[in-house]
């Protein structure tokens, strides 16, 4: 993501410079399109910086990451008022030119300083990681994990069947039992389309590893992708709870 505003910011000046100059590729919708597109990463970046906030350790960290984060966001601000026209026109025009490149830079170096705060942080992250620490076993972990969230789904299915199975409770009209056996119904529905989806991951998942590791074994493979092999866990252990949520 940070990448990408790097990028957007770097097209949004070039085309604003483009402007100024009154050349090709800096009419107003090209300015407005590449205003929008800065403002919506900066936006997107903010919120996830926001998200990853829980991995720090300790709140220094996290303060730290934040203030990172705020300045990176400040610079985004400086851009936009730095290129209002009333502050331009205060300029001579062979001026103006240099401006968007000036606030470019500024806002280039803030989120390159934001891009290192978070790589420090995901590389701490994955090295006390449970799978970092795994010697030997991280295939059996993954193996656990997507059987556990099979098995929970399994377990939320029987769960709902039970229900369904039950005497109707006289207490309720008839449209009141309506309503409760559609309900369930759905949640049945869904927890077995959750059961096909954990298969399928499972067996798509088998294939990546079978394709990717070459003539290295099957462990070597997560280790070597240990973000994509943690994500999946994490998925598993998402899946299975908020099932559980559900039921």
């Amino acid at each position: 993501m940070i990448e990408k505003a790097v990028n957007n910011a770097t097209k949004f000046a070039t085309t604003f410079n483009l402007d100024l100059e009154g050349e090709k590729g800096g009419d107003h919708v090209d300015v407005i399109n590449g205003a929008n597109e800065f403002a919506q990463s900066l936006s997107d970046i903010l919120t996830n910086v926001k998200g990853i906030t829980r991995l720090p350790q300790n709140d220094e960290a996290s303060d730290k990451l934040v203030a990172v984060a705020k300045t990176a966001g400040d610079g985004g601000l400086r851009f936009f008022l730095n290129l209002q026209s009333y502050r331009l026109d205060l300029l001579q025009p062979k001026a103006r030119k240099d401006v968007p490149l000036r606030v470019l830079v500024d806002t280039r170096g803030a989120l390159s300083k934001l891009f290192e705060s978070v790589e420090s942080l995901v590389a701490k992250r994955d090295k006390g990681s449970d799978l970092a620490r795994a010697n030997g076993n991280i295939g059996d972990i993954v193996e656990q994990e997507m059987l556990s969230a099979a098995r929970t789904i399994e377990a939320a299915t029987q769960k709902l069947q039970g229900l369904m199975a039950k005497p109707k409770d006289t207490r309720h009209s008839a449209v009141e039992v309506q309503v409760h056996d559609s309900i369930l119904q759905a949640a049945l529905g869904i927890t077995n389309a959750i059961g096909r989806l954990i298969r399928a991951a499972t067996a798509s998942q088998q294939e990546i590893v079978a394709h990717g590791k070459g003539s290295s074994t099957t462990q070597q493979f997560y280790k070597r992708n240990n973000r994509w092999t943690e994500g999946l866990v994490s998925a598993a252990k998402a899946v299975g709870l908020a099932t559980t949520w559900l039921i």
